[in-house]
């Protein structure tokens, strides 16, 4: 039950293989010992989200919250201060090692301090203490050790146990007003004060750190992300291109959603506003993928419109659309992400009139176009007010998602 099984594996294809740095200790357990965890970390869960022990700012291994969602909301943060002429600084963290250091003592004192006392502290102790671990590379097994410090990744429990484990952090970081955000063992950290002379001395750098998988210019002009996509589309879509023909379409459909649909959607919902030839060469990325599943050789002249319908494809721009809609539809029925959801304003009209009643959303006015409106807080309350009512008034997630995926294709 305590026992495990570690397997290194590599962070990121490409790293160096000699690199001890580079791998990513994962444990595996037996299934008896996972169907256990499961049960304690439902219940552990549910404590720690009725007693807000996590704080609103911690987006890793929570429902309806990912990395995109953190994403989102610090893009808001930083076009809404641009747009009001302030400077932002932010910095990223990355903590080394961070599962692999946790103290056992101090983990149990603050779950104890969390409420959580008798059988149900008991059994949390005796989980962290005593357990033993080999590590497998290919063939070879170590000996038999005892983990004394740590949680244990690619376990249920592990990444519930890191949560609270740094969850004080939020507090500490809210008593000297410092805004941030948490994705597990990722902490951004971002400031806004007055443009003046002494900041030119903070000078953006040019290549921007990668937060989550994306990266935001200082500019927020996207270009790095928007070429990152490309690069990596393009070089799945090439290797796809070469095996076409000894696939079928259905499995050449499924190989382009896992290694390039995925990437021109994910964090695409920071991607409104952004311009028209950064939005093209999106476009063509998709164009490109569309040609190889229909086996479309360039010179022939077929409407790409009709060919992404018949593929049921959203083309890019709807794409962002469709996803920032989704994250409004959620924070308004569900209240998740709280902090997406603490940004929309239902519209109250000063006098009584007949689109009270059509749940339409405040949308704030703004400074500087190509910021304000890009905002989160102006983007999705503008896309949401143009939906029809019968739309905007189903709070069935998945009938809203079907409703709306008809309405962006026939507009």
């Amino acid at each position: 039950m305590k026992h495990a099984v570690v397997v290194p594996i590599l962070k990121k294809g490409g790293s160096d293989a000699n690199a001890l740095t580079n791998y990513r200790p994962i444990s595996n357990i037996t299934f008896v010992a996972k169907t256990t965890e499961r049960f304690v970390a439902q219940q552990v869960q549910h404590f720690m989200e009725e007693n807000g022990i996590y704080g609103i700012y911690q987006s890793a291994y929570r429902a309806h919250h990912s990395a995109e969602t953190a994403l989102v909301r610090i893009h808001n943060d930083i076009a809404h201060s641009i747009d009001n002429r302030q400077s932002v600084l932010l910095v990223l963290l990355d903590l080394s090692a961070a599962f692999d250091t946790i103290d056992h003592t101090i983990l149990l004192r603050r779950l104890s301090g969390y409420g959580l006392s008798g059988d149900v502290l008991a059994w949390l102790t005796s989980y962290l203490c005593d357990r033993t671990y080999v590590v497998r590379v290919k063939s070879g097994v170590s000996e038999s050790d005892i983990i004394t410090t740590g949680v244990p990744q690619g376990t249920v429990l592990g990444p519930l146990l890191f949560n609270a484990y740094i969850a004080p952090l939020t507090t500490l970081l809210q008593k000297h007003n410092i805004r941030h955000h948490l994705y597990a063992d990722d902490t951004q950290l971002y400031i806004t004060f007055p443009p003046t002379d002494h900041t030119q001395a903070l000078a953006p750098r040019r290549n921007f750190p990668r937060y989550t998988g994306s990266r935001i210019n200082a500019n927020l002009t996207m270009t790095s992300q928007v070429a990152n996509v490309c690069r990596s589309a393009y070089y799945h879509l090439s290797r796809i291109a070469k095996i076409r023909d000894s696939i079928s379409t259905t499995v050449c459909k499924s190989l382009i959603h896992g290694l390039v649909a995925s990437r021109l959607d994910y964090g695409n919902a920071i991607l409104h506003g952004i311009s028209d030839r950064h939005m093209h060469r999106l476009e063509m990325v998709q164009r490109s993928a569309a040609r190889i599943v229909r086996q479309i050789r360039r010179g022939d002249r077929q409407s790409m419109t009709t060919i992404l319908r018949q593929l049921h494809w959203l083309p890019v721009r709807k794409r962002i659309d469709f996803k920032l809609l989704v994250l409004v539809h959620r924070a308004i029925y569900n209240g998740t992400p709280e902090y997406l959801a603490a940004l929309l304003r239902r519209h109250t009209p000063p006098r009584s009139l007949r689109s009270a009643g059509g749940l339409l959303l405040e949308v704030p006015r703004v400074n500087l176009e190509r910021f304000g409106r890009r905002a989160f807080a102006c983007a999705g309350p503008t896309l949401w007010n143009k939906l029809p009512r019968n739309i905007r008034e189903n709070s069935n997630i998945t009938q809203f998602k079907k409703q709306l995926k008809t309405l962006l294709f026939s507009t």
